[in-house]
């Protein structure tokens, strides 16, 4: 990775300094008006620069989401709850997880989480990855499942992958997908693959796979698992005109959405007998999606399936702009498989290199992977006091900060105190 560090060009009069905070007893007034502005710097910020960072997992506040450096960019992200809905983890919340950590994370090309969640008794492993030929228009996602710990009684959690485009509408899934099934092969496993398309406000037109694969052993091979479920829908957008004081929303805003959207049936999966011997089962109210388009045009899709930790649900997503990719499901999985590992290699070997000392090194890679792993994208209209005596909020000019937050549950945001300092 390259790291490259934005500097301010040096000011010989520090007239613009006096300025911005001009003091008399009893009144301190800031002027953004009065900095100077910085405008865009090629040897700064070269082209290929861009185009390798241009995705990322630049959504800090969230357990796992990805989106790009631009306005109405495609986004995903990864909710997972309870069968009822009552548990629904989506964003980074304190004391809500036993541990989300990035375990590797070089800030360009590559990064794997674990999360722990010991009330659902759920291990997850997130993973993202850029095609090293194109960065810019291609990447990968995965999701792992796993049983947190063998013994006690073990639940089904209810799993969401969402997409979604910051605009009117720009995503939708296919007709051949709404009405897929699972599929049983050789390895031992039940699979699935669904197909979506859409346009990126910035970036065009995409495709994005999505693939699921169950572990048959545990399951009953002679019956499929259950279905997996969809919505789409057209959802308020952040690019959409709305009035200054109206509560912003987006498609980010993925909790509130599936929350709107699902819905509780008394129905299909059931809970093992509670009492050792006891027969027979007992049905649980479920949360589920409706399996429905609500809008002619969508900018959001969400996508669940309902499974036992132990299954090892994988979840894979493929996305990429331009041409559809024309590998197979399976040389999909392979390819992700191959640039995980050169990614992770070259990880080790470049923080070896810049931190020699194998003895802490464990320590340093945590360090820096969750460093790189802060950084986010954000966009939009600050509130703030025009003056120091009115109580009214007006929303500034719009504005894009691309920094590190402090913290991704209890502050997942620019800190502009600090982001003063750096400008200066």
């Amino acid at each position: 990775m390259n790291l490259q560090l934005l500097v301010l060009p040096v000011v010989t009069s520090a007239s613009w300094l006096t300025n911005l905070f001009s003091w008399t007893p009893g009144e301190l007034q800031f002027d953004l008006g009065s900095t100077p502005r910085l405008v865009s710097n090629q040897s700064l910020f070269p082209a290929e620069y861009r185009e390798s960072m241009e995705w990322g997992t630049y959504r800090p506040g969230v357990y796992f989401g990805v989106k790009g450096r631009h306005q109405g960019s495609l986004l995903m992200g990864l909710a997972w709850g309870n069968l009822d809905g009552k548990v629904l983890r989506h964003e980074c919340q304190s004391g809500e997880l036993q541990s989300f950590n990035w375990l590797e994370h070089d800030g360009e090309h590559f990064a794997i989480q674990s999360i722990e969640d010991e009330k659902l008794g759920l291990q997850l492993q997130t993973t993202f990855v850029k095609d090293p030929s194109a960065p810019g228009r291609s990447w990968q996602a995965r999701v792992e499942s796993s049983q947190l710990a063998a013994e006690g009684k073990e639940r089904p959690v209810s799993f969401f992958l969402y997409l979604g485009v910051e605009a009117s509408d720009g995503i939708s899934l296919s007709e051949d997908s709404k009405h897929a099934k699972w599929s049983d092969s050789e390895d031992g496993f039940w699979r699935g693959s669904l197909r979506l398309s859409g346009i990126d406000a910035v970036k065009g037109r995409f495709t994005a796979r999505v693939l699921f694969r169950l572990d048959a052993s545990k399951s009953d091979p002679q019956k499929q698992p259950v279905r997996w479920r969809r919505v789409s829908a057209r959802v308020q957008h952040e690019t959409e005109p709305t009035e200054p004081e109206a509560k912003l929303t987006g498609v980010w805003d993925a909790k509130k959405h599936l929350q709107q959207y699902l819905q509780k049936t008394g129905g299909a999966a059931a809970e093992p007998a509670q009492k050792p011997g006891e027969q027979g089962k007992k049905t649980v109210k479920q949360a589920v999606l409706p399996d429905k388009d609500f809008h002619d045009t969508q900018n959001f899709v969400a996508l669940q399936i309902l499974a036992r930790p132990s299954a090892g649900l994988r979840v894979e997503l493929h996305v990429n702009f331009g041409e559809e990719n024309a590998l197979t499901d399976d040389e999909l999985s392979k390819k992700l498989d191959a640039h995980v590992l050169a990614s992770s290699a070259a990880f080790e070997k470049r923080l070896s290199e810049t931190f020699p000392g194998g003895s802490q090194q464990s320590a340093v890679k945590s360090a820096v992977s969750g460093l790189l792993g802060g950084l986010g994208h954000f966009q939009g209209r600050l509130l703030a006091k025009q003056a120091e005596n009115e109580e009214e909020l007006e929303r500034l000019p719009a504005a894009v900060l691309f920094s590190g937050v402090p913290s991704r549950s209890f502050f997942p945001r620019g800190f502009l105190w600090d982001e003063g300092f750096h400008g200066l």
